[in-house]
C-alpha cells in the first residue's frame, strides 16, 4: 500500500494465487467506515488505485479481505 503518507490516492498492490475478489475498507481512527469497495483481482500481481482526495487529514486503517478465504489484513496509513 503506497504512498504513505498519501494525498489524493493510494495504490493497493497485491499478489493473488488465483483469480478472485477482494473487499477493501478504509476506516478512520475511530472505526467509522469512510470508503468500501469490492474489486476483482487476477492471478498474479494486481494494482488497485483508491481515490482518497475527499478524505480529511488524519490516520486511517485500510483492511483488505479475500472474499473466498475471508483472510483480512489491515494497514495504518496517514494523510
Amino acid at each position: 500500500l503506497y504512498p504513505n503518507p498519501f494525498t489524493d490516492h493510494i495504490t493497493l498492490e497485491l499478489t493473488c494465487p488465483s483469480a478472485s475478489a477482494i473487499t477493501y475498507i478504509v476506516s478512520d481512527i475511530y472505526g467509522k467506515q469512510v470508503l468500501s469497495e469490492k474489486a476483482a483481482v487476477n492471478k498474479g500481481e494486481n494494482k488497485i488505485k483508491i481515490t482518497t482526495m475527499d478524505l480529511s487529514n488524519g490516520v486511517y486503517l485500510v483492511s483488505v479481505m479475500d472474499d473466498i478465504t475471508k483472510n483480512t489484513q489491515t494497514i495504518k496509513i496517514v494523510k
